[in-house]
């Protein structure tokens, strides 16, 4: 696959639009496709586990010319927020349930994938008045050896100091998904299992212990099962015969259904969804009752979205109960997310608004239809600011967010009072202009999963000391989130001449200055700054927004507050 079908098959499908809605947990993600003239009951998407919604964006499309189509991710995977313990199946369909209540749906069709069609099931019982009818993809009856054994292969693998459990776990992914499928597709999959952290396998836990035949027999709607040709086949075809209401159908395809046959797909499933089935009467279904389920993990940090022009952009937001000061808005390295500031924005946020925006392309951010310019990206965020109400504002910058907080309080002068940042990407513009010359892609996804580990390798010598090997992980995921846009963001910082605008800052600048790849750049940048000011924390690296959050954010609010 070339970059611009890779880069295509990782972008939003047109029409698609993402966000949150509330749910006990704290925020479920989904995405929705609403055609303009949607005449048929919406459909209400649930994936399989360790993935995401994104595992239905082909289909959406497809299915969706004649309805809504909402694809959620499940607490604790994706976008949404995860629970404080391990939730079970039914838990995670009543906080699809809290989420549809929402948006306003109480009549829909579902489908669900492995995990997924738990989910389903679960969510067909607990609001049998409101599920119409039901896909399910893989419907296992386990028997006990099957049970055991589909537990010993989807254990947790250990994390390892070397980045040898992504190689575990990419093998394992491939193998599961079977050889008709891209590479790249493998690679898209593989990103959205390391979203779970430490916890990406609780959706198989909770999927073992709801087992298919305790519950389904007692679903009264309409229930087609798909039973493609996969690890769980056989314990699928074994359900057949105790569906109360529904029948199996065998399909040759595998895992590939989803992604590259989502027309062929879509028309299987319109047969089942818009024609004839004995649907029973709503009124005469009773509701199962739902359990209080695991606690929420408390936050002052929501997630939202905005619309900016050039498409959707994804922040951070934490408000404060009583502002005392102005807003602060923080701004990521590169290729990462605004999920970089780790702690800062709880800590920070408890006086003061904390906005994290993530660039263009990048985290939960829409890819625009080229890559950006730095001042293009600073664009994107003055919009955003607008549409929140931000006037006046400090800014606080990481790596490529510091070049960014750089032109910031250059072109919104008037708006930006004071400025940290962590590093400063100083080079001359010979050695910026040979870099922005030879930036290819950063990321050249192979059979063997051997990009990954090379990855790992390349940035773990900048591990900060306090950084756990946990944190490490959670960082080199997000490095990997955009995909074949990683290396986009490299034309933005490199394409920026800082080196001559750092003299025209005439605003307050902090400087810190930790243990990283350009500790030598940032100590030659902060004498070109008029009101510059170093802050040597070389035991500090990579994970220091987590692991020194109380630290930083005492320093950088005395430096705003002064």
């Amino acid at each position: 696959m070339d970059q611009k079908a890779f880069e295509a098959m990782w972008r939003v499908p047109d029409g698609v639009r993402r966000g949150y809605a509330d749910c006990r947990f704290g925020q479920l993600h989904y995405a929705v496709y609403e055609p303009a003239n949607a005449s048929r009951t919406p459909l209400i998407c649930c994936h399989a586990s360790p993935v995401t919604w994104r595992s239905w964006q082909a289909l959406m499309p497809a299915i969706g010319r004649d309805r809504m189509v909402v694809a959620f991710d499940s607490p604790g995977h994706g976008d949404s927020s995860k629970p404080a313990t391990q939730p079970a199946i039914q838990d995670y369909a009543a906080a699809i349930g809290d989420a549809l209540d929402v948006l306003g749906l109480d009549r829909f069709d579902v489908i669900g994938n492995h995990t997924g069609s738990k989910v389903c099931v679960a969510l067909a019982l607990q609001r049998p008045r409101s599920v119409r009818r039901l896909v399910l993809i893989s419907a296992p009856f386990y028997s006990d050896a099957d049970l055991k054994t589909m537990k010993a292969r989807y254990a947790e693998v250990p994390l390892a100091e070397d980045g040898s459990h992504w190689l575990t776990r990419w093998k394992a992914l491939q193998g599961a998904l079977g050889a008709s499928l891209p590479v790249e597709y493998v690679h898209r999959t593989f990103v959205d299992t390391l979203r779970g952290g430490l916890e990406y396998e609780w959706g198989h836990h909770a999927a073992f212990a709801f087992q298919h035949a305790d519950h389904l027999p007692r679903v009264a709607q309409p229930v087609l099962v798909l039973n493609p040709h996969d690890e769980i086949h056989e314990a699928t075809k074994r359900g057949e015969q105790h569906l109360k209401n529904g029948r199996l159908v065998d399909l040759e395809s595998s895992h590939e259904l989803l992604d590259l046959q989502p027309d062929d797909f879509a028309d299987v499933l319109r047969d089942f969804l818009d024609g004839p089935a004995e649907d029973p009467d709503p009124v005469s279904l009773t509701p199962e009752p739902v359990g209080a389920g695991p606690a929420a993990r408390p936050t002052r940090v929501r997630r939202a979205y905005r619309d900016v022009g050039f498409g959707r952009m994804h922040y951070l937001d934490a408000t404060p109960d009583r502002e005392v000061s102005r807003p602060v808005v923080c701004l990521h390295a590169s290729p990462r997310s605004g999920r970089d500031f780790g702690g800062i924005p709880e800590v920070l946020g408890h006086d003061r608004r904390v906005i994290a925006p993530d660039f263009p392309g990048l985290g939960g951010s829409a890819a625009p239809a080229a890559p950006m310019t730095m001042e293009q990206w600073d664009d994107s965020v003055l919009a955003l600011l607008d549409q929140l109400g931000v006037g006046e504002f400090d800014v606080f910058g990481y790596h490529t967010g510091s070049v960014a907080a750089v032109d910031l309080a250059l072109r919104a002068h008037d708006r930006v009072k004071n400025v940290a940042v962590i590093s400063l990407p100083l080079m001359e513009q010979a050695a910026r202009e040979q870099h922005l010359a030879s930036i290819a892609p950063d990321l050249i996804v192979r059979e063997d999963g051997s990009h990954l580990i090379e990855l790992w390798q390349k940035k773990w010598p900048f591990r900060g000391s306090t950084q756990s090997l946990e944190l490490f992980d959670a960082f080199m995921s997000e490095y990997v989130r955009s995909g074949p846009y990683n290396f986009w963001a490299y034309r933005a910082l490199f394409g920026y001449p800082l080196e001559t605008n750092l003299a025209k800052v005439s605003q307050p600048v902090l400087v810190f200055n930790p243990k990283d790849e350009i500790s030598d750049n940032t100590r030659a940048a902060v004498p070109l700054l008029p009101d510059g000011r170093l802050i040597d924390v070389a035991p500090w690296a990579y994970g220091m927004l987590d692991t020194n959050a109380e630290d930083i954010a005492r320093l950088v609010r005395a430096h705003f507050d002064a």
